[in-house]
């Protein structure tokens, strides 16, 4: 299950608190250009819309999740 947009781990993601390599290349790559996005224009808006776009992206593709969130496993997002 895919946590909601307001979970303090998509913030964690996207800023790069957590080491972004992922097997799946398409969210390896979607994570990168969100953090330097954010980085090059902080904002609470930026940052929402990050957010908002990496959840939308792992609803879509739900599966990835379940990989994604398995590699997090030991680590507390």
């Amino acid at each position: 299950m895919i946590p909601p947009k307001t979970a303090a781990r998509w913030q964690k993601l996207i800023k790069g608190y957590v080491s972004n390599k992922f097997s799946n290349v398409p969210a390896g790559l979607m994570l990168s250009r969100l953090n330097r996005q954010l980085t090059s224009a902080f904002d609470a808006i930026t940052g929402e819309k990050c957010v908002e776009e990496l959840h939308d992206f792992f609803a879509k593709h739900e599966q990835l999740w379940a990989t994604t969130s398995m590699q997090f496993s030991g680590r507390r997002l």
